[in-house]
């Protein structure tokens, strides 16, 4: 499987990590720009997973079952959905 690494910001998909400094290893120019190239792409993601995280205590899987914990998930997701459409 060829996978790009760099992100396709016109179909809104990126199939990359956002790169990140080590100890001692700062990011070049050219990380720094794919950085900021997919910020905007995980913004919305990451706040919606700060928003399971704190307003409704997602921090850590309550059940052992995999298929529990997806459908513990999807009810958050439809709690997210449906205190958006009343706000």
């Amino acid at each position: 499987m060829n996978v790009s690494l760099t992100p396709n910001l016109d179909g809104r998909s990126c199939r990359c990590r956002m790169a990140c400094s080590y100890w001692r290893r700062p990011l070049d120019a050219a990380g720094r720009a794919r950085s900021r190239a997919i910020a905007p792409l995980r913004a919305p993601v990451e706040r919606t997973f700060a928003i399971l995280k704190r307003w409704y205590g997602y921090r850590r899987v309550r059940y052992r079952s995999l298929v529990k914990n997806a459908l513990q998930l999807q009810l958050l997701a439809v709690a997210m959905n449906l205190a958006a459409l009343w706000c």
